[in-house]
């Protein structure tokens, strides 16, 4: 990454031109290669499970992986059920070691893992620049002007095309190896099925380009009225983003249904589709879909596709605001700030006919749709008397889809004694819906739940996302406590604690497919909406959408805790030199209740298996400087969890399992402590201040917690632990220069 910043004043200083530029390239890990995610941990349904017979209905288990599918393809069903293709289409019998659908335990499950097919790290190239120019027009006026240009663009792997128990094979298919056509036309099989994770298929990928243009044109100031000085700004900005995004190497339904039914000419005895002997122009070019290694480039070259959608966001915002102290009291000003902003987003888009539908994932519609707000604000600080203040807010805000809300803030700060300062605060605040969330004309993917109408049977679906124009905005709630510490028997320390607690009504959010059809097997009405039954355009019999909807409650609580320590070692003693600080920062998530409204409500606080947060989150830094040197050391950590709070931990005795509280025989996730190393030294370049530094993340090159998924969904296709809580990488370094001329 390298970054450029440099300003110079004109017209005798009235004037200033400030410019930067940034360019950022990263080549990224595509692929898991990580030893930690080589031992296929899976979470399954336990086999030997029966209600009431006391088996936890699920394990977590290690050397498991998906029975239904192979690289090279394997026979699910008729008597050759287990026959496994292989390099160069040879076939062989799979072993299945413990069977429990879709998965396995033992026997050949090495050969079935797909979990580091996805980018450790996606690749990201980024450039950007910036300019800003401003003249004081006037000792008490200035005028300016903002431009700036961002360019991002980005790749990633997303896994491989997975085929569990769904491709039809025909016994006349001319791709079958000699010694299964025998025993096929022996037994008199018609036709199979297979499965496959299509190892001669390229990963799929998402290729993403995101442009974005901003402008601003504004003026501030100051001036004197009733007998106080006043200061203003005012702008307007204008801000267009194009976006392309792109989902490569994708499998067309119709022409992959076409190329794979492949069969020997009548007359030439070539190898064709069996669609092309009654329509030879239409193009279709033969697919092996048994083996590895078998597929000809011509073929891929037919059946592949990359889908994308362009799209335009545009935002224009025009805001004044105006600050001022009326009067004064005993204890200090009273200050004031009142503001306007009128805000209109707008998105639209394009797709090509051809890409909107019949693609194994993408399957992009465009974006319409356009909202404004309008809002005004008025604020003040009043300092009642000495030590105590009170601060307030009142915000109106009148949105186009969705009305008129108020949103407001009121707090007390308290300073009995220099050592100690209390504060309290109780507001109402709002998040409106935003472009997707209200306008999204959808996309479309492919992957397996477990249909509870079927006997849980891993099932394929096309789950399709799309917006809902009907949501209002989240209303929350909040309560904030807290305490500042700054004993006066310890210059340079200091501590707080902060205490929040949030409700949201009407939070936004989506329900998983597995959810919907869950909630619609106990018949709850609202969800058996979403659900379709019946062949569609995506290549499954299950559609499900998955819409956004405004939930009836969210509730969270914690407390934040925060302590600094700084201290010239030379007071210590004599003989010692530079500073010594230490910083500690810990937040405890105490809960994080989500109520549907159709849902049991839940407390995912301690959730480490998905995007709820820890019990608690750390930090600890301990910086030591003796200019021209400096060394950091950063402890960061998480506390351990469980997979849902949900589950019922038991290994025997179990009660019976259901949909809220499932058994489980390990709900046991570890937590996490990383160590972080920065290295820094100060020099002088033409007069400037100078620094290298080094900077070593994961010192000790700590593995994530080794978090399983499952028993449906991408779990095959997951690596083995939480992304968004653990540390993926390992020990990483960084190398770098600042400099100031």
């Amino acid at each position: 990454r390298l970054s450029l910043t440099a300003g110079v004043p004109f017209a005798g200083g009235r004037g200033h031109i400030l410019a930067s530029a940034e360019y950022a390239n990263k080549e990224g890990i595509h692929g898991v290669p990580r030893d930690w995610n080589q031992n296929g941990w899976y979470i399954i349904t336990n086999p030997a499970y029966a209600a009431g017979n006391g088996e936890p209905e699920r394990l977590v288990v290690k050397n498991a992986g998906l029975a239904v599918a192979t690289p090279g393809g394997i026979i699910t069903n008729t008597v050759l059920r287990g026959t496994n293709f292989g390099v160069g289409g040879t076939p062989s019998q799979f072993d299945y070691g413990v069977l429990s659908s879709p998965w396995m335990v033992g026997g050949d499950w090495e050969s079935v893992q797909v979990n580091s097919n996805q980018s450790l790290e996606p690749s990201e190239d980024r450039i950007g620049v910036f300019g800003r120019i401003s003249y004081d027009v006037a000792d008490n006026i200035t005028l300016f002007g903002q431009v700036s240009y961002n360019r991002m663009e980005s790749l990633g792997w997303t896994g491989v095309q997975q085929n569990q128990a769904n491709i039809t094979i025909r016994s006349d298919n001319a791709f079958i190896p000699a010694s299964i056509r025998t025993q096929l036309n022996a037994l008199n099989i018609a036709q199979f099925t297979m499965g496959s994770t299509n190892a001669d298929l390229p990963i799929r990928k998402v290729y993403t380009v995101r442009e974005t243009v901003r402008y601003v044109v504004g003026a501030n100031g100051d001036f004197d009225a009733f007998g106080t000085n006043m200061k203003w700004d005012a702008y307007y900005q204008k801000g267009i983003t194009t976006t392309m995004e792109m989902a490569k190497d994708i499998t067309n339904n119709a022409r992959l249904a076409l190329a794979q039914d492949a069969v020997f000419h009548p007359v030439t005895g070539q190898i064709v589709c069996r669609s092309t002997i009654a329509n030879p122009t239409n193009g279709c070019i033969p697919l092996n879909r048994m083996g590895i290694g078998v597929a000809s480039q011509e073929a891929l070259a037919y059946v592949l596709g990359d889908p994308f959608r362009n799209q335009r966001f545009t935002q224009d915002v025009a805001a004044a605001n105006l600050s001022f102290n009326p009067f004064s009291l005993p204890a200090g000003d009273v200050g004031f700030a009142v503001g306007v902003e009128h805000r209109r987003e707008k998105v639209s888009g394009s797709v090509n006919p051809d890409f909107q539908t019949g693609w194994f994932v993408g399957n992009f519609l465009p974006s319409f749709g356009s909202y404004n707000v309008t809002e005004a604000y008025i604020e003040t600080l009043v300092p009642i008397f000495e030590g105590l203040e009170f601060n307030g807010a009142i915000r109106g805000t009148n949105y186009s889809t969705s009305g008129y809300v108020t949103t407001w803030k009121a707090g007390l700060t308290w300073q009995p004694i220099p050592d100690i300062r209390f504060r309290a605060t109780r507001s109402r605040d709002i998040r409106a819906p935003n472009l997707g969330e209200l306008f999204q004309g959808g996309s479309t993917r492919t992957n397996v739940l477990l249909d509870p109408f079927n006997g849980n049977v891993s099932t394929p679906f096309s789950g399709t996302s799309n917006g809902n124009p009907n949501l209002d905005p989240e209303k929350a709630d909040q309560w904030g406590l807290g305490a500042v510490l700054t004993p006066r028997f310890m210059p340079g320390f200091s501590m707080s604690a902060d205490f929040y607690d949030i409700k949201i009504n009407g939070a936004i959010a989506s329900a998983t497919a597995q959810t919907v059809i869950d909630r619609c097997y106990e018949g709850v009405s609202a969800f058996c909406a979403s659900v379709i039954r019946g062949p569609n355009a995506y290549g499954t019999s299950l559609l499900i959408y998955e819409s956004p909807f405004n939930f009836a409650t969210l509730k969270a609580q914690g407390i934040d805790f925060e302590a600094s320590y700084r201290v010239p070692l030379g007071n210590i003693s004599s003989g010692l030199g530079g500073d010594l600080s230490v910083r500690a920062m810990a937040t405890h998530y105490i809960k994080n209740y989500i109520n549907d409204g159709l849902s049991t409500p839940t407390d995912t606080a301690g959730e480490n298996s998905g995007s709820a947060p820890p019990d608690w989150a750390y930090r600890l830094i301990v910086n030591y400087s003796n200019d021209p040197f400096s060394i950091t050391v950063t402890g960061r950590g998480i506390s351990s969890g469980v997979y849902s709070n949900a589950f019922v931990e038991c290994t025997s005795g179990c009660p019976v399992s259901t949909v809220d509280n499932r058994t489980i025989d390990n709900n046991r996730i570890a937590g996490a402590f990383y160590v972080d190393l920065n290295l820094t030294y100060k020099f002088g370049v033409a007069g400037g201040d100078s620094q290298i530094y080094f900077n070593i993340s994961n010192l000790f090159n700590k593995d994530p917690a080794l978090v399983a998924f499952g028993p449906a969904g991408s779990a095959y296709a997951t690596p083995s632990t939480n992304q968004s809580l653990y540390d993926l990488l390992g020990r990483t370094f960084r190398l770098g220069i600042r400099f100031k001329i």
